[in-house]
């Protein structure tokens, strides 16, 4: 036998023996086919969307009440009360003095009705007595469940003070104001001017005055 013949038969005991390439045989089909939502479907996709990319809204701060006083003056300079502690404002009644008082317990008068003490504020806390008292008024407030009426040189009425127009500064004692005038002021509002705020609970339940009301 021929070395020809040899690789002859050689070739084809190969080509018999080799495995068929799969070229018939179909592949598998991609999964490109968009799906088809439904329209509930699609509003809850939307919805969800939203509530995942929606932003914060910018914090919206809800104003602050203004402080309401009473502004009224004593001696030079203007003070505020809280208007929660002013039952009434009055002109100065007659007054019918009590033996044995201090000057500035001036004596008492029928309010409505009621006998109600009347204090001289200014003189109670060491300041000038005004020469016009064409303009002095009562504030009625309350001390020990009992009306009493503080003597003041001037009420210029409510006034409405934004929070943030307050600060706790303390008063130093100028010409027109008193070490004790001090005492009774809690922090200040600031408009056009700055307004003190006198503490009239601080007031009424002050030793010195209560013996007054009470003798």
């Amino acid at each position: 036998m021929s070395e020809e013949t040899a690789m002859s038969g050689k070739k084809a005991m190969s080509e018999k023996t080799a495995m068929p390439t799969p070229t018939d045989e179909k592949a598998p089909a991609s999964n490109n086919k968009a799906t088809v939502l439904k329209p509930f479907e699609l509003l809850q996709q939307m919805q969800t969307q939203v509530v995942l990319h929606a932003q914060e809204p910018p914090e919206c701060k809800q104003p602050t009440a203004p402080w309401v006083g009473i502004g009224f003056r004593l001696n030079q300079r203007h003070y505020v009360a809280g208007i929660e502690d002013i039952t009434e404002v009055l002109p100065v009644p007659t007054i019918t003095p009590l033996p044995g008082t201090k000057s500035w317990a001036k004596g008492l008068s029928n309010v409505h009705g009621r006998l109600v003490p009347i204090i001289d504020l200014p003189e109670f806390l060491g300041l000038p007595t005004p020469s016009g008292r064409n303009i002095r008024r009562i504030m009625v407030v309350s001390c020990q469940q009992m009306p009493v009426g503080l003597i003041v040189d001037e009420v210029q009425g409510m006034v409405h003070f934004p929070s943030e127009c307050f600060t706790k500064e303390a008063l130093t004692t100028t010409a027109d104001s008193t070490d004790t005038v001090n005492y009774f002021t809690e922090g200040c509002y600031s408009l056009e001017k700055k307004y003190p705020v006198f503490s009239i609970n601080k007031l009424v339940n002050h030793s010195d005055f209560l013996m007054a009301v009470t003798e």
